[in-house]
């Protein structure tokens, strides 16, 4: 009989764990189901001789309430941290304006106001970085219109002399063949002049 109602029970535990609640949950609720069957089976022992059919019957709704009791305490101590978790997960994923409000006036509390200035801090770091890279990007692009500005004058200045030397060139071109000319009538004059 006692094998048969610890194998139930390991049977509950295991549903209550797997489907109903999350690890920190299970673990108050164990705690208070496994202390008040502990008060039952403790008043059973004392008076074991004078069971009757009413003491029966209070136990069972005893141990009904009792499971109600530590599932539902359960539940109610871990919501606070399973809230906590979701907005972390929340922080994890990118949303860094998420923020827990626990009003429970213990450290739970205390720990989402912490939870709540870390964010704070990654979204402030998160926008400090957007505005140095925006900065930078705008910086970057001004380097790039004056480097342009600065390319196009340049090559506006070798335009210009490349046309200046090309009109040194003509006159100096031009200046050679006036010179040659002049050489070939200094030659035919002088040529001239010894023939006589």
């Amino acid at each position: 009989m006692a094998r048969l109602l610890i194998g139930y029970l390991q049977l509950f535990f295991k549903l209550l764990y797997n489907y109903t609640m999350g690890k920190f949950s299970f673990k108050i609720a164990f705690s208070i189901i496994t202390a008040g069957f502990f008060i039952v089976v403790s008043f059973a022992a004392l008076n074991y001789e004078n069971l009757n059919a009413s003491f029966y019957i209070v136990s069972g709704f005893l141990v009904i309430f009792i499971l109600l009791f530590g599932i539902a305490m359960g539940r109610i101590y871990a919501l606070p941290f399973k809230e906590l978790l979701e907005k972390a997960d929340n922080v994890n994923k990118g949303d860094l304006k998420s923020r827990v409000h626990l009003k429970t006036k213990d450290e739970v509390e205390e720990l989402s106001r912490a939870f709540n200035k870390i964010a704070e801090g990654l979204e402030k770091s998160t926008s400090d970085i957007e505005t140095i890279k925006r900065s930078s990007d705008i910086k970057f692009k001004t380097k790039d219109i004056v480097s342009e500005k600065v390319i196009d004058a340049l090559e506006e200045k070798i335009k210009n002399r490349t046309l200046d030397l090309e009109k040194v060139m003509r006159e100096s071109e031009q200046l050679r063949e006036q010179i040659k000319s002049k050489d070939r009538e200094i030659l035919s004059i002088a040529s001239k002049k010894r023939k006589k």
